[in-house]
């Protein structure tokens, strides 16, 4: 098998851990080539060109090698900015956690792709309710879990307040009544507002 290269593709880091001394392996969410693995070697260290480069919701210009499911990060770029308040970033925490927990390696959704970057313009407006019932109808009908119906206007606050534990339900269904780490962030933050 020869060495692939993938450059110019546009992506987000999903996720990221500190990998031996220096280096970082992050999942990184892709356009063209779907869910990726990646090791940036030397991104910890404070002078490398990854180091602040490499964050959570910012749109990036990526390249890697390899042929394994761990890749090489050969080149990254910033390819503009979210600003996603603080009040919304464990929705955006959210959003990637599903991507992680539902799509295959290497399996490209170039819609979803589109989906998640507008999910993240919304959380930036402030439009909480509305990304994440929006995120949700368009992740589940990408794996092939989603509605017969017509999309609803997730503009709309009513159809926000119908929509949200039918999707809830759904999405239990798929990830086998698995509690998602940021919902147990979530409670326990909730629980913490509640005793103050």
């Amino acid at each position: 098998m020869s060495k692939k290269q993938h450059t110019h593709d546009i992506g987000f880091m999903l996720h990221a851990i500190a990998w031996k001394e220096r280096s970082v392996i992050a999942n990184v969410f892709t356009k063209e080539s779907g869910l990726v693995t990646i090791v940036a070697k030397g991104a910890k260290q404070a002078y490398s060109v990854y180091h602040d480069i490499l964050h959570s919701f910012t749109p990036l210009h990526i390249s890697w090698k390899g042929t394994s499911e761990l890749h090489t990060l050969l080149s990254v770029k910033t390819a503009g900015f979210i600003p996603i308040d603080t009040a919304n970033l464990m929705s955006a925490w959210y959003c990637n956690e599903l991507i992680l927990r539902l799509l295959a390696k290497e399996d490209p959704h170039a819609n979803l792709f589109e989906y998640y970057t507008n999910t993240l313009q919304l959380l930036a407006e402030g439009k909480n309710n509305q990304a994440l019932r929006y995120f949700e109808w368009h992740l589940l009908t990408e794996i092939g879990y989603g509605f017969a119906d017509n999309e609803p206007d997730f503009s709309d606050e009513h159809q926000v307040f119908l929509w949200r534990p039918v999707l809830k339900n759904r999405l239990d269904q798929v990830l086998e009544n698995t509690l998602l780490r940021t919902k147990e962030v979530q409670l326990q933050v909730n629980q913490i507002k509640r005793s103050i």
